[in-house]
């Protein structure tokens, strides 16, 4: 199947899968890890248990109805890509009355897991091509340093046969970077210009090492593709906040990481790592830094958070929120209670304050019986950009605390 070898050689082997961390549209010192899953790949099983895959394939593997998801360019925010989904509704409604499904219900953590899966799809990847990777060996200046199967280099780096059994890209990445300050040594004893990386080139050159190995598939040590909210730990503890801020914390040597385009494949994100090296190397001389190592899956556990960094959604703006409640004309189903300091909404009238994900998870239940009001009165379907539901949960929060009080 396509989708397992998707995640194979995006270095997950992974069964297990916990519960996500549930998005909170609120932006709070209280919640340090708002917004990032602790284990993405678990709304694949919510994407099977809802029938999603009856319309959408993953790399082949589902249905056609729809577009694969895979193929897919999915960016922005929690909320952006919800967005997506909501506004999609109308159209999934009449697939699922074909297909004699019923429409899903989901709890939060449903929610929560699904959008964060689809989110995560670009971030796996595509697996690397062996002859693309041997021809990289040779043009990055690796055989001079290092000897791997028949091929006979230099003898100052470690034969890479060594490393064969840890097939996944991650773990390469891992030790190139560990070995940056000797290997820079080695370029400017050689004369060399240390080799950077695009795109696939990292999956390419590990699936070249891969396929000389000897070692069988049970043999092979992969990595988990990494636990954003774990990264976070990893990205204070290795000392990256300390040149890097994001969302207004941390340091200003380097630029602020919710400011750089980071929605991109683990192997893109290493590259643009492995690419600023020299950069970092020097400022982090000039700070009297040490060069940060890693083990195990510390390194899998940053990408994952960097990739994630841009998926947490920004405060909303309750005032606009509350003119959107009108505009969309939400007020013509939901009842409102002009007693409280103005308009408040029922759907703010629960013990818990509404959060992002709890407002769609009723709005995802509740969609099958809006769809039939909309049609039945001639009402266009409300469609929402990410922005506007950042300002309605706003808003929808605002009056839960104002009826609170």
């Amino acid at each position: 199947m396509r989708v397992s070898l998707l995640i194979r050689y995006a270095e997950s082997t992974v069964v297990a899968l916990v519960l996500m961390g549930v998005c909170s549209a609120r932006s709070s010192d209280e919640s340090e890890n708002y917004g990032l899953p602790s284990e993405p790949l678990k709304g694949r099983i919510v994407f099977e248990q809802k029938h999603c895959n009856a319309c959408h394939s993953i790399s082949g593997a589902g249905g056609n109805i729809g577009p694969d998801l895979a193929e897919q360019s999915f960016s922005g925010t929690f909320l952006d890509l919800a967005s997506s989904l909501w506004n999609h509704i109308p159209d999934m409604m009449v697939e699922q009355n074909a297909l004699n499904l019923e429409w899903p219900r989901f709890t939060d953590d449903d929610v929560s897991a699904l959008i964060s899966y689809l989110y995560y799809l670009r971030y796996l990847g595509t697996p690397g091509d062996v002859s693309s990777g041997e021809k990289l060996f040779s043009t990055k200046g690796c055989l001079k340093c290092h000897t791997i199967g028949e091929k006979h280099g230099g003898d100052v780096g470690p034969e890479l046969d060594r490393m064969k059994k840890y097939a996944s890209p991650i773990y390469i990445i891992q030790a190139i970077w560990n070995h940056g300050p000797e290997m820079q040594e080695q370029f400017q004893e050689y004369g060399m210009e240390r080799p950077t990386f695009v795109g696939q080139d990292i999956s390419d050159l590990s699936a070249y090492i891969r396929s000389i190995s000897q070692w069988t598939a049970q043999e092979q040590i992969y990595l988990s593709p990494g636990n954003p909210v774990d990264g976070r730990n990893v990205f204070g503890e290795k000392g990256c906040v300390r040149c890097h801020a994001v969302r207004g914390r941390g340091g200003g040597i380097g630029p602020a990481l919710d400011d750089v385009e980071l929605s991109k494949s683990v192997n893109d994100i290493a590259a643009m790592m492995w690419n600023h090296a020299d950069e970092m190397q020097t400022a982090m001389g000039e700070e009297k830094l040490t060069w940060p190592t890693f083990e195990k899956k510390e390194m899998a556990d940053l990408i994952a958070y960097l990739y994630f960094i841009n998926f947490m959604d920004p405060p909303g703006d309750a005032n606009r929120g509350l003119s959107l409640f009108a505009e969309k004309q939400c007020l013509s189903c939901h009842a409102v209670d002009s007693a409280v300091g103005g308009l408040r909404s029922d759907l703010a009238s629960g013990e818990e304050s509404p959060t992002s994900v709890s407002v769609l998870r009723a709005m995802f239940n509740h969609a099958d019986k809006m769809s039939e009001t909309v049609l039945s009165e001639g009402k266009p379907w409300p469609v929402l950009t990410g922005s506007e539901m950042r300002d309605i949960c706003a808003y929808l929060e605002r009056e839960h605390e104002t009826g609170s009080d």
